[in-house]
């Protein structure tokens, strides 16, 4: 993935259809991070995400 700066943009991922299962919560030693399980598409495998910095989303 590298190299990336200013010639070369940092590279971007984006998927559809993604939806939470509903069982977040909140963790790091300051609660600031939100762990989120993931799931995609009607029959896709759910799978963990973080998301940093977040928690009050």
């Amino acid at each position: 993935m590298t190299p990336f700066g200013p010639g070369n943009l940092a590279p971007v991922f984006m998927s559809r259809g993604v939806r939470d299962t509903g069982n977040g919560c909140v963790v790091g030693n300051n609660g600031g991070h939100l762990k989120l399980e993931l799931v995609q598409g009607d029959h896709g495998r759910a799978f963990p995400a973080i998301a940093f910095n977040m928690a009050d989303k």
